[in-house]
Formats: structure tokens, sequence, C-alpha cells
């Protein structure tokens, strides 16, 4: 993140992160809405839609678009209305968007909100959110993920820009006995520091392997849709927020469609490789996101675009020859089959 140790506060999870940055929030601006841009993991919506922890409320622009920071522009305009905080993901899961940080970043500067990040997907080490023109106030991560990257050990992280205009006043509430954070166990730092020494090179390979697969998986006409930061519309977006080093990139998560939604779970059966709901681990992982996270709920996660057959790739490091041959025969089994 390349800012000083006293910004930075671990949590106990990723969601730790979020919620507690929450409280922060709301010690520094009780009054007024959150709003939630994008459509974003699960758990932050269904945190800021409930009324014992955010009783102002909270607003939902779900596809993250120009047309919803023209909405989010109006809100801060009308008078009648308070925006206290906006939470966002970048990019954001499933669909992989880049959302606009520097039209975010103005928004709250002149209107005077919180914008806070979950950056788990791209990774600090990917992309620069602190001094760029795309900076926020907190930057909230699972260190679960990528950073620990074998999938033994939860963590989180709350890190605080030392630029924003609140610096000082998220230091006294961190510092004093008015918000109590859960500290991580110490068998847990262990084995997270013990991780995280393989976290650069984890991150590096996961970008090349990812970006790989997401092209071969783009021109294969068994697909109908690939959602990845680097090949999708909004990539400018991201791109102006990477870090100058050559092998920054877009993250080891991608999700796609097939163009024929009868043979998904023959699919799903049919490839290789390691399945369940987290990412960022030195090997693949996979699952079937939607139904997972939004089983409840599929026709409300299909109004945003995020359609109930999607397949979620979290790609690991192994040889991307090998990954591509255990996508290319689940892709083969499903082609034969009538």
């Amino acid at each position: 993140v390349n800012t000083k140790d006293h910004t930075v506060t671990l949590t106990v999870s990723g969601m730790s992160a979020i919620f507690n940055t929450l409280r922060l929030v709301r010690k520094i601006k009780p009054i007024g809405k959150i709003v939630v841009f994008g459509f974003p993991y699960l758990d932050t919506l269904k945190i800021m839609n409930r009324e014992e922890w955010n009783s102002e409320g909270c607003i939902f622009l779900g596809f993250g678009d120009n047309g919803d920071i023209d909405k989010l522009t109006d809100l801060l305009k009308d008078s009648n209305s308070t925006i206290s905080a906006v939470f966002t993901e970048f990019p954001s899961n499933p669909l992989l968007n880049s959302h606009d940080l520097p039209r975010l970043s103005a928004l709250a500067k002149e209107y005077d909100f919180i914008l806070v990040v979950d950056d788990t997907i791209s990774s600090f080490a990917n992309v620069n959110l602190i001094n760029s023109e795309g900076q926020v106030d907190v930057i909230c991560s699972s260190l679960t993920k990528v950073f620990s990257g074998i999938g033994d050990a939860m963590a989180g992280s709350m890190v605080i820009n030392p630029n924003s205009r609140y610096f000082e006043s998220f230091r006294y509430i961190l510092a004093s006995n008015d918000l109590y954070i859960p500290p991580l166990a110490n068998e847990d730092l262990i084995v997270l520091e013990r991780n995280s020494r393989e976290y650069i090179k984890r991150l590096y390979n996961t970008n090349a392997n990812a970006l790989e697969l997401a092209n071969r998986l783009k021109s294969d006409s068994r697909v109908q849709n690939i959602y990845y930061p680097g090949i999708n519309p909004n990539k400018d977006l991201y791109k102006s927020l990477l870090r100058s080093n050559d092998r920054c990139g877009y993250g080891c998560l991608l999700s796609f469609v097939l163009k024929d939604n009868t043979k998904i779970k023959l699919f799903y059966d049919s490839l290789l490789v390691n399945k369940g709901p987290s990412l960022g681990t030195e090997f693949t992982l996979v699952c079937p996101y939607t139904l997972l996270a939004h089983y409840n709920e599929l026709d409300w996660a299909e109004q945003f675009g995020v359609s109930r057959h999607i397949v979620r790739v979290s790609v690991g490091e192994e040889n991307i020859e090998d990954i591509w041959l255990r996508f290319n025969n689940a892709l083969d089994v499903i082609s034969s089959t009538s």
C-alpha cells in the first residue's frame, strides 16, 4: 500500500473490515444514508441494510455505471438528502466492473462524504488507491484471499489514507476505546505472515494466468460472455490506477457464461479443478457464484446483469497450459453431448 504502519488496522476477516469501517463512518458521520455503489459481494449490502447497524438506511446503485454516478450526483445535490459514505468495490464481484473511482473521489471531496473501497479482487500491490486520481478515504481488504493465498487463515485490513481529510478523525477514534475491533489471534498472525512472503510472486503469476485464460475463453465460440477487468469495456478505468511495475495486472478473478446454459451442470462437473467459494489461492478454484451467493434471490441478481449461470474462476499459479487443458476438455465434453 506504500503507507505507514499506523494507518493499517488488522481485522479477523475481510467482512469484519467492512463492518468496522461502517462503525467508524458512523462515529464521524452519524447522520446520512450509506450508498452501496455497484453490485457487491452479498454480505456488504446485507450489512448496510441491517437497521441495527445502519439506522439511517442504505441506497443501492447496483449497476455502478455512469448512469448510477449521475443518480448519485442528483442525490448529493438534493438538499433533502444526506449521504455520509459510499462503499464500493474495485473491481466488483462477480462482474469485475471497474467503477469510475476518479469521478467518485471528486464527488466525495465536493460533497464531503467518505469513500470506502474494497480492493480485495484487484489487490493493493496492483492498484494505487492512496495517492492517485482515484484516491479513497479507506481501503478494505480481505487478506484471506491472495495476500494469504493458501486458504488456511482468515484476516482483513482497514487502511486509512493519510491524504484523507478525515485522517486525524479516523486515527483518534481508532486509538481510543470508543471503537473496539477484535484483534487477530497470535496463531493466525503467524500463519498470515508466513503465507504473505509469497504474496507478490503469487499476485504477479495469477495476474498473468488470469489474463491469458480470459483471452482464450473470450475467443472460444462456446462462451457467451466473459468478465475480466483486463478485457471489460471499462478496462481503461482500471488501467489508469495500475502501479508502474510491468507485472502489475488485473487480478486473479474472472467470470463467464456459456453459450448453452442447459449444459452448465455438465460443464461444471467435467471441469477437473478445485471447487469452492473463496478466491486468491495459489491453486485454481471455481464456483457457481450466483447459485451460492444469491440462491434465494436469483431473479433480483439478474436485474443487475448477474446471471444465475455464471461460473466464477479464481485462477491459480499452475502452468497456464495445464489450466487451459482442463477448461478446454470440459468445453469439449459439452460440445460432444447433444
